[in-house]
């Protein structure tokens, strides 16, 4: 299991009943709503806000197998030169 360190805070009283409703809403504990409202917030003012390589819900979640035997094909092609008979003929 990796490390985890303990954060804590002051909340105003109508947030913290905010929270708690939103919590209760969910059927999760205040500290599993408050390790994602933690989440969710630092994925949004990173960098790495919105990315799907850094989406734990779209890491975790399965999806089809993919394959990329073929990518190379697609990214290493030789491209075709537009005069390729003219530059011929002046070699």
């Amino acid at each position: 299991m990796a490390a985890t360190k303990v954060v804590q805070t002051r909340l105003e009283a109508n947030l913290y009943q905010a929270l708690q409703r939103a919590a209760d809403s969910k059927n999760m504990t205040l500290m599993d709503a408050a390790r994602e409202a933690i989440r969710r917030w630092v994925m949004e003012e990173t960098r790495f806000g919105g990315s799907p390589l850094f989406d734990f819900e779209v890491i975790l979640a399965k999806g089809p197998p993919t394959d990329s035997s073929d990518d190379d094909t697609a990214v290493y092609r030789r491209r075709k030169s537009r005069n390729s008979s003219s530059t011929r003929a002046r070699s």
